[in-house]
């Protein structure tokens, strides 16, 4: 068999679960509403799910505009939360920028439950997956978003970071988009249809693709340009000043949506593909609720913390560095407590540092009990805070928690071989920020978008998303 012949085979037996979102944030423009039923028309003469995300002031439009044929086709469909009010300043971003995590958390869940509510009693079903506007998913959002029981966020910052597949981040499961459908209506005809069956065909032949997440705006069959180009550069202009946008003359919304019929059908006939809904993946990739790890294997996390501060693979699970911390910890802490090593260690899930990190100047030696017994104190602290320290303490030398965490590998390992830690602990400077944080989607985190006021950087918000980056680990490949 050529070599030809086997990327074939490969070809046919590949699956690849296929999203399908329709981003409706449009409040203002009633045509707008129309396209919404055509997409849910469509998508179900199929047998389809798609994701419809919506903000709370669409929501709320509908039920004003009496179109109560909208919310029955729509209803059949996913829901996905898209910000109370999406472009109305400040967003979510503007003001979480100047609160500290825990303040921000509070004031998310202050002024987003009222959206999220307004869409569970208007479309009969409790949004499943966060999908905030661009810019506006910080480490905040996220918490509070899980917190609210919504623990699937879309529109995430990972692009380079395991392809652009699924990651759980600040404890939730995140997603990316793969494949703009807007772009679309842009050109005419054929050439428009060749040149995104050709990025579909690329996306599908990808090396462990295994999931496309496809976008549109509904309303962007109807008008020519976003609603909510009155808020560029910080602008809050008053209802009165909100105009709907110019409108596509009735041939031309007809000619799109006879290439949208064309193209979905491509994509429905390509070998392989499986429309899928974002709660059918998350429950395909959610993790145990009830697991414990044996001694043996935090032992095996510990030797690869000398390797590498990042995420590991046990058996079918992937652990965040995070997760990793709070099993050591956890270990050295019962160990102290009760002279011997816990046989089962919880898998507890906390928050990343939310602060400042320490960082240790230069090695240190230790009394082995003044460690065990800070090691007691931290393991209650992230009891009671859920959180990992961003600065630790011992004998008046602050350090990092990659500076603990490294010395804290290394004296569980001594434990769990010698019976004892060495009687002085080594502490010697770490990286306190995991490996991941050298990838594009940290190192090159940017607000210059569209919407945000000129000079509007977000520079607390990229120190906040760098230091979640503790909780960064990819899905579980496997289950793909």
């Amino acid at each position: 068999m050529t070599s030809k012949e086997r990327l074939m085979i490969r070809r046919k037996n590949k699956m690849v679960y296929f999203l399908f979102a329709l981003d409706c944030g449009d409040p203002i423009t009633p045509e707008a509403d129309d396209c919404m039923k055509y997409w849910a028309d469509l998508l179900a003469k199929y047998g389809i799910k798609g994701c419809f995300v919506i903000t709370g002031a669409t929501a709320r439009a509908l039920v004003d505009r009496g179109r109560k044929d909208v919310i029955k086709s729509v209803s059949k469909h996913e829901i996905a939360y898209h910000s109370d009010t999406h472009s109305i300043h400040p967003t979510s971003a503007e003001y979480l920028n100047e609160m500290d995590l825990n303040s921000g958390i509070n004031e998310v869940i202050k002024k987003e439950i009222k959206g999220i509510n307004n869409l569970a009693e208007i479309f009969g079903q409790y949004p499943v997956i966060s999908v905030q506007p661009p810019g506006n998913s910080p480490p905040a959002v996220n918490y509070a978003m899980n917190l609210m029981n919504i623990p699937i966020i879309g529109h995430s910052i990972f692009t380079s970071f395991n392809n652009g597949l699924p990651v759980w981040y600040c404890n939730c499961l995140n997603f990316r988009y793969h494949l703009f459908m807007d772009s679309f209506f842009s050109s005419k005809g054929n050439d428009a249809f060749n040149k995104k069956k050709e990025e579909i065909d690329s996306l599908c032949e990808e090396k462990d693709r295994g999931l496309i997440s496809a976008f549109t705006h509904p309303a962007a069959i109807v008008a020519k340009s976003h609603w909510d180009l009155i808020f560029k550069d910080g602008k809050n202009p008053p209802l009165s000043e909100w105009l709907v946008p110019p409108l596509r003359p009735k041939t031309e919304v007809e000619n799109i949506k006879s290439g949208l019929k064309n193209l979905l059908f491509y994509i429905l006939k390509k070998p392989g593909i499986k429309p899928v809904t974002y709660k059918e993946l998350y429950n395909l990739y959610k993790e145990p609720a009830d697991k414990w790890f044996s001694q043996d294997e935090v032992i095996t996390l510990a030797k690869g913390i000398g390797r590498e501060l990042t995420y590991q693979k046990i058996g079918k699970i992937i652990l965040s560095p995070v997760e990793i911390f709070s099993l050591i910890l956890y270990s050295l802490a019962k160990f102290k407590e009760k002279k011997r090593l816990p046989v089962q260690i919880p898998w507890r899930k906390p928050m990343g540092p939310t602060s400042q990190l320490g960082r240790l100047r230069e090695k240190i030696e230790i009394d082995s009990s003044i460690f065990l017994d800070k090691a007691i104190k931290l393991n209650q602290d992230i009891n009671r805070f859920h959180r990992l320290p961003a600065r630790v303490n011992i004998n008046q030398i602050v350090m990092g928690p990659g500076d603990f965490l490294l010395a804290a590998s290394k004296a569980l390992i001594a434990i769990s071989e010698k019976g004892n830690p060495d009687k002085r602990i080594i502490i010697k400077p770490a990286e306190n920020y995991p490996s991941v944080i050298k990838t594009i989607d940290f190192s090159q985190i940017e607000y210059p978008r569209w919407l945000f006021p000129k000079n509007f950087k977000g520079e607390n918000l990229i120190k906040r998303a760098r230091l979640q980056s503790w909780t960064v680990k990819p899905v579980v490949k496997s289950a793909m």
